[in-house]
């Protein structure tokens, strides 16, 4: 099973939350790093990654 995580920690742990009762053997999760171009980006994909830890 996999998921793509980016910039939406509140997302990304409704998802976790759904995944969840599953219980797959294996998740993959690909998360893409901040476009320093674009505001608030900075803190969201950390935030991200720290739902993923």
């Amino acid at each position: 099973m996999h998921t793509i995580a980016w910039r939406r920690p509140h997302t990304l742990r409704q998802v976790i939350g759904a995944i969840r009762p599953v219980a797959p053997t294996c998740l993959f999760v690909a998360c893409d790093g901040p476009n320093p171009e674009r505001p608030g980006e900075a803190e969201k994909v950390p935030a991200t990654r720290e739902v993923m830890a």
